[in-house]
C-alpha cells in the first residue's frame, strides 16, 4: 500500500485535494475574495520593473526630474499596494482554511467514534489523537504557507514572464527557458520529499502513541524501575523521527542552491547577451532595461526557489490528506434500522458462533436464554470467550453464523444507540473522564439530577459524595487518581444505573475491588436482581450465589448450565472453577 502511494505523481496527488473541496466551498465568499487578490499581486509584482525601467531611462538618463519623482512615487504606491493585497489574500485565506479544518476535524472525531472495535483493535489510541491533532494541524500550516502561496507565486511568475516579453521578447526567450528545467528539478525532488515526509509523519504518529503509553502508564513504570529503558525506548523513536525529518531538510536545502544556481546563471546570460548586442549597436537595450529584466529574474527565481520549499510543504498536504481520508474512508459499523423498545420476553444465542478473526474461532455452537428481569452469570476459564459473547450483544462486534435474537428481533436489524439505551454496562476496566462526579455519572446524556442520586443511592456511594465540599461536583482528575479504587468502581456502578436500563451487564465488574466495596456493589446488585435483567461475568464464584440461572463456558463451548447448587452438585467444570 505504502509503496503504491509513493509511485503516484505529483499532479495525481495534486488531483487529490478534490476532496478538500467538499470542507472548502462552504466558505465559497472568502475564497472570491482570495482569488479577487491573486491576480493583483501578480499585476503589481510585474509592473515594478517597468516604473523602474521608466524612472531609469526617461528620469535619471534624461535627468527629468518631474519623472523621477513620479516613478519614485508610482513605485511607492505599487510597492504599499501588494502589501495590502498580499495581506488580505493571506487573511482571508487562512480563514478560509481553519473553517475547512475546524469541519473536517469535526468529522473525523466524529468517524472515530463511531468505527467498529476491530477498528480500534489494530490502530493504537495514540496514532489516533496525532490524526485528529497534529495531522490537522501539518495540514493547515501546509495549505496557508504551502500551497495557497504557491498560486500566489505562479500568477507572480506568470504575470513577470509576460512583462518580460513585453520589454524585449529576444531577451526573454533566454531567460524563459530556463524556467521549465527548474520546474523538471523541482518535480523530480519533490518525489523524494514525499517520501521522506511521509515516513516522518508515520514516525511521529509512533512516538505520540509510544509516549502516550508510557505517561498513561507512568506508575507501573516507576514500580518496575523501568524509566531509563522506556525513556531509552523513546529516545531512538524520537532519533528516527528527527533524522527522517533531516532527510527532508537536506533535500529541500539542495534544490534551494540548485535554483539559486539557475537563477544566477539566468542572470549572467543576460548580461552576456545584452552586452553582446550592445557591441553590435542594438539601440533597445537601455540601462533602465537591464535593470527591469535582472528585477524580472529575481521576481521569477526568487518565487521559484521558494517553490521548491513550497513544494515541500505540499508533500505534507498530501501526507495529511492520505493519513485524514484514510480514517474517513475506515467504513463505520453496519447499524441496523429497527428500534428496539423494550425487553418483553427473552434474549437468545441460537446456533452462535463468533471470532475476531476467521480461522480463529472463539465461541462455537452456542445455544442458551436468558429470561427477561433473570439474572444470570456467565462463568468459565480465562479465554473461554465469556467477554466476547458480552461485546457481540452490545453490538460492539458483528458475527456471521447463527443469530442473536432479543424477543423476535434479531440483534443485527437493531439500531445500536437505540439498544444501548436500554442497557447498563459496568466494565472491570474502570474509565472515569477529568470532571465532576456529576459529569462523571450523567457523561452528556439526558439525566436528571434525581436519577444520578438515585444510582448513587443504590451502589452506596451516595453519602460518600454528599460528604464532600462541593458533593456532586467535586472534581475527579485524570483516570480518578484521587479517588480509591473502590470509589472509582463505584461511580462506574452508578453511571451505568443511572439512565434506569432494563438490561444490566456486569463484566466482571467486582473482580479488583476491596471486600468492602465487592459488598457494597454485591449490595446493589442483589437489589436490582428481582427488577431487571442482569448479565454477570465473574471470576468469583461468590458474587453469583443468588443467580437464578449460570452458564459455563470452556473453549468457546455450552458446557454446563442451572444453578449454583445443582452446578456443584454435577462436578464437573463448574465445581473444578469453584
Amino acid at each position: 500500500m505504502m509503496h503504491e502511494k509513493d509511485s503516484r505523481g505529483f499532479w495525481s496527488d495534486l488531483v487529490r485535494l478534490k476532496r478538500l473541496w467538499p470542507y472548502m466551498k462552504q466558505s465559497k465568499q472568502l475564497l472570491i475574495w482570495a482569488t479577487i487578490f491573486i491576480p493583483l499581486v501578480g499585476i503589481t509584482q510585474s509592473i515594478k520593473p517597468l516604473i523602474s525601467k521608466w524612472g531609469i531611462d526617461d528620469g535619471i538618463i534624461k535627468s527629468n526630474y518631474d519623472v523621477l519623482i513620479w516613478a519614485a512615487v508610482s513605485f511607492f504606491v505599487a510597492v504599499l499596494f501588494e502589501y495590502i493585497m498580499r495581506a488580505l489574500q493571506a487573511f482571508v485565506s487562512a480563514k478560509a482554511v481553519f473553517k475547512m479544518i475546524y469541519r473536517l476535524r469535526n468529522k473525523v472525531v466524529n468517524h472515530i467514534m463511531y468505527l467498529p472495535a476491530r477498528f480500534h483493535d489494530k490502530n493504537m489510541s495514540g496514532a489516533l489523537v496525532t490524526r485528529a491533532t497534529s495531522d490537522f494541524d501539518n495540514l493547515s500550516n501546509s495549505l496557508n504557507q504551502g500551497m495557497l502561496n504557491a498560486i500566489v507565486d505562479l500568477i507572480v511568475i506568470a504575470s513577470c514572464v509576460a512583462g518580460m516579453f513585453y520589454l524585449s521578447p529576444k531577451l526573454a526567450v533566454y531567460i524563459v527557458f530556463m524556467i521549465p528545467l527548474a520546474i523538471m528539478i523541482i518535480t523530480l525532488f519533490t518525489r523524494f520529499l514525499k517520501r521522506t515526509m511521509l515516513a516522518a509523519r508515520k514516525l511521529l504518529s509512533e512516538s505520540n502513541a509510544f509516549a502516550q503509553e508510557m505517561i498513561y502508564g507512568q506508575t507501573t513504570v516507576k514500580l518496575l524501575s523501568a524509566q531509563k529503558q522506556c525513556t531509552e525506548l523513546f529516545h531512538k523513536k524520537n532519533i528516527a523521527y528527527r533524522n527522517s525529518q533531516m532527510k527532508s531538510v537536506m533535500i529541500d536545502a539542495f534544490l534551494f542552491a540548485v535554483l539559486d544556481s539557475i537563477a544566477i546563471v539566468g542572470l549572467g546570460v543576460m548580461f552576456w547577451f545584452a552586452i553582446s548586442n550592445m557591441l553590435e549597436g542594438e539601440p533597445n537595450l537601455t540601462p533602465g532595461l537591464l535593470i527591469a529584466f535582472a528585477q524580472y529574474i529575481r521576481q521569477v527565481f526568487d518565487p521559484l526557489k521558494q517553490l521548491g520549499n513550497k513544494m515541500a510543504m505540499l508533500q505534507g498536504t498530501f501526507t495529511g490528506v492520505d493519513r485524514i481520508f484514510g480514517v474517513l474512508d475506515e467504513k463505520k459499523e453496519i447499524d441496523g434500522n429497527e428500534d428496539f423498545v423494550s425487553l418483553k420476553k427473552s434474549i437468545t444465542f441460537k446456533d452462535f458462533c463468533f471470532a475476531y478473526e476467521e480461522d480463529h474461532m472463539i465461541l462455537k455452537n452456542i445455544n442458551l436464554e436468558i429470561l427477561k428481569n433473570q439474572s444470570v452469570a456467565i462463568v468459565g476459564p480465562t479465554g473461554s470467550g465469556k467477554s466476547s459473547l458480552v461485546k457481540v450483544l452490545l453490538k460492539q462486534y458483528s458475527y456471521s453464523q447463527g443469530q442473536v435474537l432479543i424477543d423476535h428481533q434479531d440483534l443485527k436489524n437493531l439500531k445500536k444507540d437505540s439498544l444501548l439505551s436500554k442497557v447498563g454496562y459496568v466494565a472491570q476496566d474502570m474509565v472515569l473522564f477529568t470532571g465532576s462526579i456529576a459529569y462523571n455519572i450523567k457523561l452528556g446524556r439526558d439525566i436528571s439530577d434525581e436519577q444520578m442520586k438515585k444510582a448513587a443511592k443504590l451502589v452506596n456511594i451516595d453519602q460518600y459524595i454528599e460528604d464532600l465540599e462541593r458533593g456532586y461536583q467535586s472534581n475527579i482528575i485524570e483516570q480518578g487518581s484521587n479517588l480509591s479504587h473502590g470509589q472509582r468502581q463505584l461511580i462506574c456502578f452508578a453511571r451505568a444505573l443511572a439512565s434506569e436500563p432494563e438490561i444490566v451487564i456486569l463484566d466482571e465488574a467486582t473482580a479488583s475491588v476491596d471486600p468492602i466495596s465487592e459488598q457494597m456493589i454485591q449490595s446493589a446488585v442483589e437489589r436490582i436482581f428481582s427488577k431487571k435483567t442482569v448479565i454477570a461475568i465473574a471470576h468469583r464464584l461468590s458474587t453469583i450465589e443468588k443467580c437464578d440461572n449460570i452458564f459455563v463456558i470452556k473453549k468457546g463451548e455450552l458446557k454446563e448450565s442451572g444453578n449454583f447448587q445443582s452446578l456443584i452438585e454435577q462436578k464437573g467444570v463448574f465445581a473444578e472453577l469453584a
